[in-house]
């Protein structure tokens, strides 16, 4: 999960202004993302039991829930998003931004490399839940702090019609959910 591409499917925005002529103060957004991942090397150390081995380029995939349609579901149970901001002046916001993602290790043929039970090992094998099956099934969970750069790109003549290009900077923390079994030892799942 080194790296991943958000894409924002739906955006619903809600302002509150206190007269037709002035800014919006406060904004909220709610969206639903998909994301794709690189693969990624996943590396285990257990010292007490002789094991330092790596699966070597493990695809990941998210988990949309989308299946049976967008509206068939609660508001929260696909991966969504959403944004608090508010507008300190034209030019600048502030925003919390929340994003709910989810990470699975997809069906493969896994690489196994390094160290298992003290013996030397580098093999292939399938991808099964019982040897190893990682999930951020109930979220990444992505918490953010952003300052907002608002640059003007189109306005008409009366504006009724504006184009801003947002860019944001942030920082943050992660809070997941991880539940996993590897080589047929299940964690107990926790944030």
């Amino acid at each position: 999960m080194k790296k991943y591409l958000f894409l924002l499917f739906i955006l619903i925005q809600f302002t509150i202004t206190s007269a037709r002529d002035t800014m919006p103060r406060f904004y909220f957004s709610w969206g639903y993302n998909k994301e794709w991942y690189a693969n990624n090397n996943i590396r285990i150390t257990q010292n007490d039991l002789q094991n330092k081995y790596t699966f070597v380029k493990v695809k990941g995939v998210d988990k949309t829930g989308w299946s049976d349609g967008i509206f068939n579901k609660d508001l929260t149970i696909p991966q969504y998003n959403y944004r608090l901001g508010y507008n300190i002046n034209k030019k600048w916001a502030f925003e919390l931004n929340f994003d709910h993602t989810k990470y699975q290790v997809a069906e493969q043929t896994l690489h196994m490399s390094g160290t298992y039970g003290g013996r030397m090992v580098d093999s292939s094998f399938a991808q099964t839940r019982n040897n190893l099956s990682y999930e951020l099934n109930n979220g990444a969970n992505f918490f953010l702090f952003n300052m907002v750069r608002k640059i003007d790109l189109y306005k008409d003549i009366k504006e009724r019609v504006n184009v801003k290009l947002l860019l944001k900077g942030g920082a943050g923390f992660v809070y997941p959910h991880v539940e996993n079994t590897i080589m047929g030892q299940s964690n107990k799942p926790h944030f």
